[in-house]
């Protein structure tokens, strides 16, 4: 809540040309810069517009410095890493097997919402959030600093968890709100480009019974689950694929895979594991105490180290999230629904197993009890 995680206040629409993520082209060369905008000051910190402005612009650049010790990785220090990272998620222990976290880490815990508070269902607007499950994440939440990480849109998100206390990461990250009024977007400059690309998909996949393009405002989510046919599917992912080869798409939006799903995203280098050390970068400045440039490296570590973030994610979008705390010494928690065994890759940068939202909420229950 706002006591824990400092309530920051921000503004979209002023928000500090702080951070920068890098577009690239078509042939993942570097093409340009898409901008990230930020808060507008950290209020509960008293920390003043410009002491702000220092510390968001400083960020990237930051998280780089200290990658090659116990702090965060950037995403070019994530993708570098090999491939022995990940393991077949069958050979991973269950997560019900941890024990309670020593007393001397803080615990910060990040959620993806479809397939891991809910499960996965045939009509995307179907998966409500049961009531056992909202009371075991709020009850989490008085405990320890909690965000939904969802590819859903804000708005949406907000309506499905109908919790005001956490922190929320829509949009796979592109879009951050929470306590205190915080707002961090994005490139926010493309959303008429993400409407425009809408409608055209929309008129050329209205023929394919069963696809359903749904807006997450960041992202186009194009659903084929109640494709019936593999002819049919395959036309879909081709006229996804023709539509972001030509202009004014090309090279300024790329396409990810999910369940079932292909994603329209902006073609910038920020994803699940972006905003997840975003978000613990923001909570270090909030809660230290002091001006950041009077912090010397080593202090930063020893702050890193004293974290235990925790990741519950279904999907492929969330090994970006897995990769990046896997470094932080985090528990990285893949969850497989007996269901969806054949939906995802065997191999993967999890930690730990869960098998199905029951774990789910049984593991999220277990870390708000005492």
């Amino acid at each position: 809540g706002e006591g824990r995680g400092g309530g920051l206040a921000g503004s979209e629409e002023e928000g500090l040309g702080a951070v920068e993520g890098r577009s690239l082209g078509a042939s993942g060369e570097d093409s340009g810069r898409g901008e990230v905008r930020g808060l507008e000051s950290v209020e509960e910190c008293a920390l003043e517009r410009e002491a702000s402005q220092r510390a968001l612009s400083a960020l990237a650049s930051d998280l780089d410095r200290l990658s090659s010790s116990s702090s965060p990785k950037s995403s070019e220090g994530r993708r570098a890493e090999s491939s022995s990272d990940e393991e077949s998620w069958t050979c991973l222990p269950s997560a019900l097997t941890l024990e309670k976290p020593a007393s001397q880490r803080r615990l910060v815990v990040f959620l993806d919402y479809d397939g891991t508070l809910t499960p996965i269902v045939k009509d995307p607007s179907a998966a409500t959030l049961s009531s056992t499950m909202r009371e075991a994440v709020r009850r989490l939440a008085t405990r320890a600093p909690v965000a939904v990480v969802s590819g859903r849109a804000r708005e949406k998100i907000h309506q499905f968890v109908d919790l005001s206390e956490l922190y929320y990461c829509s949009s796979h990250g592109f879009d951050i709100d929470g306590p205190g009024g915080l707002r961090h977007a994005v490139s926010a400059d493309v959303l008429p480009l993400l409407e425009a690309t809408a409608v055209a998909l929309a008129d050329r996949l209205k023929d394919i019974e069963g696809v359903a393009l749904e807006d997450n405002r960041f992202a186009i989510t194009v659903h084929w689950r109640n494709v019936d046919t593999a002819e049919a599917r395959s036309r879909v992912e081709t006229i996804v694929d023709e539509v972001l080869a030509h202009p004014p798409c090309v090279g300024a939006l790329r396409k990810s895979y999910g369940k079932c799903v292909y994603e329209l995203r902006p073609n910038v280098r920020w994803d699940k594991g972006e905003a997840v050390l975003y978000m613990l970068e923001l909570l270090r400045r909030t809660n230290g105490g002091a001006d950041d440039d009077d912090l010397d490296d080593q202090t930063k570590r020893d702050w890193y180290d004293t974290l235990l973030p925790v990741y519950i994610g279904d999907d492929t979008t969330d090994e970006d999230a897995f990769g990046a705390l896997r470094g932080l010494g985090g528990v990285c928690v893949l969850n497989v629904a007996q269901t969806d065994e054949g939906q995802r890759p065997q191999f993967t940068k999890a930690t730990h197993v869960l098998r199905g939202v029951d774990d789910v909420e049984t593991f999220l229950n277990f870390l708000a009890t005492d």
